[in-house]
């Protein structure tokens, strides 16, 4: 597993992680309007994992993965 990988399935737990590998084109396009705040927010809280978690935990599930999916190939 790469880092990256590592990461994501840290920040968003292994089933997230896995659920963003298999999004269609629809649900990443229903959750795409809050990507760019939602990195913006990731970003800022770099080095500090455990409000990066927080931060996801905020979410619905569906827009955690599409998230996650949207780090992923960013």
């Amino acid at each position: 597993m790469d880092r990256l990988e590592a990461e994501l399935k840290h920040l968003f737990g292994a089933d997230v992680a896995e659920q963003s590998k298999s999004l269609n084109r629809e649900q990443i396009l229903v959750e795409a309007d809050a990507m760019p705040e939602l990195a913006d927010k990731m970003m800022r809280l770099k080095g500090n994992p455990a409000s990066q978690r927080q931060l996801v935990q905020s979410m619905t599930k569906n827009r955690a993965a599409a998230l996650c999916y949207w780090l992923r190939v960013a």
